[in-house]
């Protein structure tokens, strides 16, 4: 038994089975109940009504086909290898860029072309060698596209359609029952009366619950995937026609896979040092220690005596050449 068995019939069948257990021992837990639930002009009723509905409201093409998709929901759907697309797509693009001219890239898809087995993707590589433009081949799969989601998306109507009605005339059978019971003023034919009613408008429920609605539920979910998988397919054909490459290729098509996009990881910068907080008022008083040290120390190089003569070739000293500066006479004194 596959993996794709387990993933889709499976919990399918189990839904059915469960469903149905649960009635069959609802209905035999109690033998009255037997007889109560049987009712089979409250059956006809609903499935007549809601037959006559649909073909009023929809073809019958439309309502032959519900039958297979009935079908379907048992057996599974087959779901589009998305894999074999990015797989292809990824491959073509290689060998495209690595094609020695255009023309020959167009000769390796027309080659392939045939082979593929994805309507969509042959359908616009076809129009790739035929020379459309980005532009011309998107707005021509669109159209595919979007016919072939209005199809599945009326399918999926129909079926809610019935889910909709199946309880109204199980209500129009409950109605009806009550109307044969005017007159009736004995208790015991009044309450045969009542349970035939509710039996009508329990078909009603249950076949809403049990079998249209999640019907329709399936298919609406098959039709998501295989909008998804057309919509892959699309942006494979455009990529392939704008000639990219292989690693944008893949980029742009592993979101339709299900798989992130790894980003690198930031750089963490290597931890500073923590500065040490001095008080302003500690450095300030630190810089004019400093600074009258410094004065003092001009000073005595002032009153030291002059150095001797220079010989031939020699060079001052830096105290030597701190005795040249030039006088600088105080504010307060008159010239």
């Amino acid at each position: 038994m596959s993996n794709s068995f387990l993933q889709q019939r499976l919990p399918t069948l189990l839904g059915i089975f469960a469903g149905m257990g649960l009635l069959i021992w609802a209905l035999f837990s109690d033998e009255r109940l037997i007889g109560l639930l049987f009712q089979p002009q409250g059956l006809a009723l609903i499935i007549g009504g809601t037959l006559t509905a649909c073909l009023i409201g929809f073809s019958w093409q439309e309502l032959s086909s519900s039958f297979s998709h009935f079908l379907i929901c048992f057996s599974g759907f087959d779901e589009p290898d998305l894999q074999d697309v990015y797989d292809t797509t990824v491959y073509l693009a290689r060998q495209i860029r690595e094609a020695e001219s255009p023309e020959a890239g167009q000769r390796l898809l027309e080659d392939v072309r045939p082979r593929l087995q994805h309507p969509l993707l042959k359908e616009g590589l076809g129009l790739v060698v035929g020379g459309y433009t980005a532009p011309m081949i998107r707005e021509t799969l669109e159209t595919t596209l979007a016919q072939t989601s209005l199809q599945k998306s009326r399918q999926v109507r129909l079926w809610k359609f019935m889910g909709q009605m199946a309880p109204a005339f199980g209500l129009a059978g409950a109605l009806l029952v009550l109307l044969q019971a005017q007159g009736l003023q004995e208790p015991s034919k009044i309450f045969p009366v009542l349970s035939a009613a509710l039996v009508s408008l329990l078909y009603g429920v249950l076949f809403s619950g049990l079998i249209f609605f999640p019907i329709a539920e399936k298919l609406d979910a098959g039709r998501t995937e295989q909008i998804h998988y057309l919509q892959m397919c699309l942006e494979s054909v455009i990529l392939l026609q704008q000639r990219h490459h292989a690693l944008y290729v893949e980029s742009v098509l592993k979101p339709f896979l299900g798989e992130k996009l790894e980003m690198p990881k930031p750089v963490k910068a290597p931890p500073q040092p923590a500065r040490k907080n001095t008080n302003f008022s500690s450095s300030f008083k630190q810089a004019l220690a400093e600074e009258s040290d410094a004065e003092y120390n001009d000073d005595e190089m002032d009153d030291s005596p002059t150095s001797p003569p220079l010989a031939p070739g020699q060079t001052l000293s830096a105290n030597q050449l701190r005795q040249f500066r030039p006088v600088q006479k105080r504010r307060d004194q008159q010239p």
